[in-house]
This record gives C-alpha cells, sequence and structure tokens, in this order.
C-alpha cells in the first residue's frame, strides 16, 4: 500500500533528513512535496492526510501555501510507529 511507512521504518532513520534549518528563531519549513519525499509517500497521499486531519500538523500560510515544520513531521512519525507492533487481543 503506498500510503502506508515500509514495515522496517521506524521513524528515526527519517530524522536526519528533517535536520532544520533555522534562521533566528524561526524553524524551517518543509513543502508537501518534502514531506512526501522523507515518508516515502505520494504526494496525493500527504493531501489526503490533510484533508482528513490525519496527517502531520500543517500550517496554511497567507495566500494558501500549506506548510509542515520538521518538529511537526517527527512527532507524526513517532506517533504512527507507536503501537504499530502491538498484538490485538481477542
Amino acid at each position: 500500500m503506498t500510503d502506508m511507512l515500509h514495515p522496517a521504518f521506524d521513524g528515526a532513520s527519517l530524522l536526519p533528513l528533517l535536520a532544520t534549518e533555522r534562521t533566528g528563531n524561526l524553524p524551517a519549513l518543509l513543502t508537501t512535496k518534502e514531506v512526501a519525499q522523507a515518508l516515502r509517500v505520494h504526494p496525493e497521499t500527504v493531501e489526503r492526510w490533510r484533508r482528513a486531519e490525519g496527517g502531520p500538523r500543517y500550517r496554511r500560510l497567507t495566500g494558501g501555501a500549506i506548510r509542515y515544520t520538521a518538529a511537526d513531521v517527527a512527532e507524526y512519525i513517532e506517533r504512527s510507529v507507536q503501537g504499530s507492533g502491538a498484538r490485538r487481543q481477542g
């Protein structure tokens, strides 16, 4: 499935890719395409997550541009990976 992270993917390996450049106190902002590349999914998948309010937190800038901080993407990865190895009890 294209919008799921690879099973062996632990999120921690992504952190160097999301290292933030800072200008003063402002964090670097990532585009939808950059987030998709980092998560190894199609940009439309990130857009679908955004519409469903299930993906990383984002900011809508003046003019409508969508941007993500590296910290929000990393937090999304941690949320998504937690419990992925949990067993169902039934």
